[in-house]
């Protein structure tokens, strides 16, 4: 079968069978080859047996019939819908100049045209949840039908849908909060992908809501009064419910609190605070029961002490009988009866009155308004307990500083004689209780300001106590001020008042703005809109506006303004407003004249033009109309003064003239106030309006005020602030002019953006979106305008944090989250005031990256407990998991040897035990540290490897630069060749050896008169470098050495008794002797003179410096110093180990002597020394050349 050339795109399409033709080779092919609008189908006709091809013929839905003598035709749709395609080819088979034809077989096919994708919605719920959500989504698709429907649920709407189905179970573990995003998008029959849609946050609760109580604290103790403060935390889930909030006192509901005045809101939790005021010293349980608004409740108890009574140790008791000798203890009275048993550990007595406490001062408790305002009266209420129950008094003053008494109001109020003092009362005189008293404080006299609230309380013996209010309560006793500019009373106005006022509060409360009302003849003015002809300073309004009225009157303008405590005030002015003008003095032309007859026409624009006026006893006919000369046109603009606009700019302007003439006006805008410098029409006739597009007016009677409206494109012109220039004149000249008292700012030009980052259709792994918005014109950039979308999606940018004003323009940048590998179009969109919008778009590519970098210890000496330092990054900005490994050398770098720790969260880092990072925004590179106990791991040096995954599976892993050397075993140290006889000086070796870091050069050593050693570092007050100490003091005390490696272990040792006596021995010893050459001979005599019994002993050093490389490793060298030594035997040394740090250090082969016994002679004589070597250290240079050192000969006291 011949191939089919088929294409497919949105509709779902395989290769088309055709039913053969009559002629078995001779047919038609179809292929649909578009399937946008418009589809292309293609129809070819294939030659076969003879017959070459003729036309071909075809039909589409029903319409006639198209014939073509093109073998290969396309045939062109343009509508979506279901196609029915007629078609047939014609065959010709000529010899000569005879032809035949052969007619195939109709043909009929469908063709399913569908370039829309469907549609699919979902039914998410936007409240709250307290159990699982089905999520149902629908779709629906009007051509070709839906034939599939993803979705995906995450929690940041950024996952991409792949699960198949329209039922979507979201579900949440009890105990937790779930926020989550069904994302989803369907696909028709013809392959027509939707847009993925994100649905409403469904927000499942089923977590109780927190209580965290501050105070009190269980079994905390308080006097009096509990302080109650608590937060109802929502946490993630629903907000709470602040009518569920409720506080119990042993089981019983406060008294006290008030979860409307106590508690403040914020994000849906709320804190609250209150004191409770209680009556008897005890144990209280406090109840706080929240709830939240899906109904989940919480409680919390807390039990606490309240004592209402002092200890009286020191205090006078007075009971009404005395039992010598007895010593009373009141721990509780006040609570208990005042007269009854007074208990002190085994024995009780019988008090015939309450104990009398001394020196015990009164309590007080505020308990009125802290701030507000106020006027007429005011409540002072407050409590007062003395244990004592003594007489008390009170004063009471308001004052401007606080706490400073300056006003007295009451200066000695006897509280226990209440009932007959005016404006006080009290709850009772039984003070030994919290009671309360309330002054009513008449403030009629007071001045308008704000003031604090003194108190002072004190008892008879002179114990006083005092509270001043935290805050100022303004007092507000006087109406507001209103200071009428305009108009004057008795003014008189063409057409329109104008009308100016200022609302002063003076020193009492704000002006409240819905009370300032402005009356015209007692009805509600038309043209006052308070919210735009009032401007607010300071709590008082000045207000500006024009009043328009039609008919030539005396108006009365009433002007009322309140207070925010309710003071009212009114101001009325009485103003005439004349439509028309008085007409003597000019010339009246009727049709008929009577001579030296004198008329007035006053009210000419009102009455009828036509018919009859007299004057005195005359009267004359007037035809139609009366000519009034010389009387000018009004002009009253009534459009904007200031702002900011583009496109179209309504002028609004009222126009009149009384001559009712023909009015023509011309506006233009300029840079200097009334200047007419650039015109924006020169002659509009205003008689003419209907016929002019952009003009409006409501009449052309011009005798009334005629509101005129010009519709001004400003779509031309230059931004920037101008002044708009009016001009109104009459076919007479008259006229008149106004221009607006601000500029108006014209504006049509949107702001710039400028996307610094990511750059134009490139690939990038930084997740950093960056733009400049670029102020252009007058108007300012609206900032919370700006959007920032990713493939359509509102982006993770914030205005308020992610942008910085710079002058006039912002600079913003964020971080955008939740990108995985793709291409992604960027749109930033920003308005400025007038509402110019612009969008600028950007394509880029993203690949996401996760990295680990900076692993540190790297190169380094470690012990114990190791500081694990790695910068670590995710472009994708989702959670990130660290795996830590440490390999030996001989496993090499990322060889992942042995675990650390592994699946470490990073984002949850606080949490994470040993773990921090400077944040979990990982981009840029964020420094993270992990704390290792390596105390248990064998010594040796390491590699760090770790590996970093992010929540998609995106990884990266890297090792620490170099391997770090790990030393957890402390040094070895020894006192080594210390005399065991008595010796004028002593050469004592300090040795310390470690086989991991290795030890440091400095040895601290003291004499300690026991072996029993230090472990204080602090007190080994002497150090050398040196591997010797050469002692020539009377020591006969020990040496206690500290050494340490070079991570800081250390090691003491303690040496063998130490045999040093300063005292001459009068030995006299020959110089000692240097031989540089290995051939020459030691001379190995020494002179002494002897005085005593000495031991001598001697030995011989010959110095060598590594100079050379690991080349020379196991090279052997030998040399054979002529020494006194039978046989000689030659030095052979092998270089087993190049070690760097030893590179360029002097080393020594040493021979020692046996100790010899000498005996003084009581004469100088020569005594021969035989030196024997003893030991060889291995090291040597690569010349093979040995330094002949020094023979030391030492002399000991036997």
């Amino acid at each position: 079968m011949r191939k089919q050339k088929i294409m497919q795109a949105l509709v779902i399409l395989a290769l088309l069978v055709i039913l053969p033709s009559t002629l078995a080779t001779f047919g038609t092919d179809i292929n649909v080859i578009s399937v946008g609008h418009p589809t292309i189908v293609e129809l070819i006709c294939v030659p076969g047996q003879g017959y070459s091809c003729h036309s071909i013929n075809y039909s589409v839905d029903g319409a006639s019939w198209t014939h073509s003598y093109d073998s290969d035709i396309n045939i062109i749709i343009n509508s979506d819908g279901n196609h029915e395609i007629r078609y047939y080819s014609i065959g010709k088979c000529c010899s000569g100049e005879v032809c035949n034809y052969a007619v195939e077989p109709m043909n009929v096919e469908w063709v399913l045209t569908d370039t829309e994708p469907p549609t699919t919605t979902d039914d998410a719920p936007a409240e709250w949840q307290a159990n699982d959500v089905v999520v149902t989504l629908s779709c629906s698709d009007s051509v070709s039908g839906c034939a599939a429907t993803y979705y995906c649920v995450d929690s940041n709407a950024t996952c991409t849908p792949t699960t198949l189905g329209t039922t979507v179970n979201i579900t949440c573990a009890e105990g937790e909060t779930c926020l989550r995003y069904v994302r989803y998008y369907s696909v028709d029959n013809a392959d027509n992908n939707e847009a993925i849609k994100t649905s409403t946050q469904v927000k499942i609760d089923k977590t109780p809501p927190t209580i965290d109580v501050n105070s009190p604290t269980d079994n905390e103790q308080f006097a009096s009064v509990i302080y109650v403060r608590f937060t109802a935390d929502r946490g993630q889930g629903s907000p709470i419910d602040l009518s569920s909030i409720r506080v119990l006192i042993d089981g019983s509901e406060s008294d006290d609190f008030n979860r409307d005045s106590h508690c403040t809101e914020n994000d849906g939790s709320y804190t609250c605070a209150y004191y409770e005021y209680v009556q008897f010293a005890k144990d209280y349980n406090v109840s706080i029961i929240v709830s939240d608004s899906i109904g989940y409740t919480s409680q919390r108890d807390i039990i606490t002490s309240v004592y209402a009574t002092y200890s009286l140790e020191g205090y006078t008791i007075e009971p009404s009988a005395s039992t010598s000798g007895t010593t009373y203890k009141a721990l509780d009275v006040g609570i208990g009866s005042p007269a009854g048993a007074l208990n002190t550990d085994t024995y009780s007595t019988q008090l015939g009155f309450a104990a009398i406490f001394r020196n015990i001062p009164p309590e007080i408790v505020y308990d009125s308004n802290e701030y507000g305002y106020v006027s007429g009266t005011f409540q002072i209420s407050f409590y007062v307990r003395d244990y004592e129950s003594e007489e008390l008094h009170a004063k009471i003053a308001y004052s401007t500083s606080q706490g400073q008494f300056q006003n007295i109001i009451a200066s000695d109020l006897n509280l226990d004689n209440y009932e007959s003092i005016a404006n006080l009362s009290c709850e009772g005189t039984d003070w030994r209780f919290l009671t309360l008293c309330t002054y009513t404080w008449d403030l009629t006299s007071v001045s308008d300001g704000n003031y604090y609230i003194d108190i002072n309380i004190w008892d008879k013996q002179g114990d006083s106590n005092s509270y001043s209010t935290a805050y100022q309560l303004c007092v507000d006793n006087t109406p507001p001020a209103i200071d009428v500019n305009s108009p004057a009373d008795d003014e008189s106005f063409s057409s329109a008042a104008y009308i100016k006022f200022t609302v002063d509060r003076g020193q009492g409360s704000p002006i409240d703005l819905s009370s300032i009302r402005v009356l015209i003849d007692g009805s509600e003015s038309d043209d006052f809109n308070r919210d735009l002809h009032c401007i607010e300073s300071s709590g008082s309004y000045t207000c500006t506006y024009y009043e328009y009225v039609r008919f030539t009157d005396d108006y009365n303008i009433a002007i009322i303004a309140a207070d925010s405590i309710g003071y009212v005030s009114q101001v009325d002015r009485n103003v005439f407003i004349y439509t028309e003008y008085n007409l003597e003095g000019y010339t009246i032309e009727p049709s008929i004249s009577m001579q030296s007859t004198n008329y007035s026409m006053i009210d000419v624009g009102l009455g009828n033009m036509g018919g009859t006026t007299c004057y005195s006893s005359s009267c004359i006919d007037i035809g139609f109309p009366s000519i009034f000369r010389n009387i000018p046109p009004t002009l009253l603009y009534a459009g904007y003064e200031q702002g900011y606009f583009n496109g179209t700019f309504e002028i609004r302007f009222y126009a009149s003239d009384y001559e009712m003439e023909e009015l023509h006006s011309k506006f233009a805008y300029s840079s200097t106030k009334g200047a007419f410098q650039n015109s924006i029409v020169d002659d509009l006739n205003l008689n003419n309006y209907a016929n002019i597009a952009e003009l409006t007016c409501e009449d052309t009677d011009w005798r009334y005020a005629q509101l005129c409206t010009y519709s001004w494109d400003t779509t031309g012109i230059a931004d920037g602030n101008y002044y708009l220039d009016l001009n109104l004149w009459d076919i007479q000249g008259g006229s008149d002019s106004y221009s607006t008292q601000y500029t108006l700012c014209i504006d049509n030009n949107a702001p710039g953006i400028n996307i610094t980052t990511p750059d134009e259709n490139k690939s990038t792994s930084n997740p950093t979106i960056s733009f400049i918005l670029v102020h252009n014109g007058c108007a300012p950039i609206v900032l919370s305008s700006v959007q920032v979308k990713i493939n359509g999606s509102a982006a993770s940018f914030n205005y308020a944090s992610d942008c910085n004003a710079s002058g006039l323009n912002y600079v913003c940048s964020f971080y955008q989250t939740g990108l995985s590998e793709g291409d992604y179009n960027l749109s930033i969109i920003v308005s400025d005031l007038t509402g110019n919008s612009r969008q600028v778009d950007r394509n880029f590519h993203f690949v996401p990256e996760v990295g680990v970098s900076s692993i540190m210890p790297s190169g380094t000496l470690e012990s114990g407990t190791i500081t694990i330092s790695f910068t670590v990054h995710n472009t994708m900005l989702d959670n990130l998991y660290a795996s830590i490994y440490y390999s030996s050398i001989s496993a090499g770098k990322l060889g992942f040897e042995k675990a650390i720790a592994t699946d470490l969260n990073l984002n949850a880092y606080e949490s994470v035990a040993n773990l921090s990072c400077d944040s979990n925004d990982w981009w840029p590179p964020v420094q993270c540290t992990y704390t290792w106990d390596a105390s248990s791991i064998t010594d040796g040096n390491y590699y760090i490897d770790i590996e970093v995954q992010n929540g998609t599976g995106l990884e990266h892993q890297d090792t620490s630069l170099k391997q770090f050397l790990l030393d957890n075993t402390t040094p070895s140290a020894s006192v080594t060749d210390v005399s065991s006889t008595t010796t004028y000086s002593d050469t004592v070796y300090l040795n310390c050896s470690d086989s991991g870091s290795g030890c440091v050069a400095t040895k601290w050593y003291y004499f300690s008169a026991t072996q029993s050693c230090s472990s204080t570092k602090s007190d080994y007050n002497y150090s050398t470098t040196s591997n010797s100490i050469t002692i020539t003091d009377d020591h006969n005390d020990y040496i206690c050495l500290w050494v340490e490696d070079r991570v800081g272990l250390h090691a003491t040792a303690v040496s063998d008794q130490l045999h040093v006596s300063a005292t001459s021995w009068g030995i006299t010893k020959g110089a000692s002797q240097t031989i540089t050459q290995i051939s020459s001979d030691l001379n190995n005599t020494c002179n002494f003179t002897v005085t005593g019994e000495i031991n001598l002993a001697c030995e011989f050093q010959s110095f060598v410096k590594i100079r050379q490389s690991a080349a020379d490793i196991n090279s052997t060298y030998t040399g054979t110093p002529t020494l006194v030594e039978s046989p000689e035997k030659p030095i052979k040394v092998v270089l087993e180990e190049a070690i760097t740090s030893f590179y360029n250090e002097d080393y020594f082969i040493k021979f020692e002597s046996s100790t010899r016994t000498i005996t003084s002679q009581g004469n100088e004589q020569d005594y021969p020394v035989t030196i024997v070597r003893r030991r060889i250290v291995p090291l040597l240079t690569a010349d093979g050349q040995l330094d002949v050192g020094t023979l030391i000969i030492k002399i000991r006291k036997k």
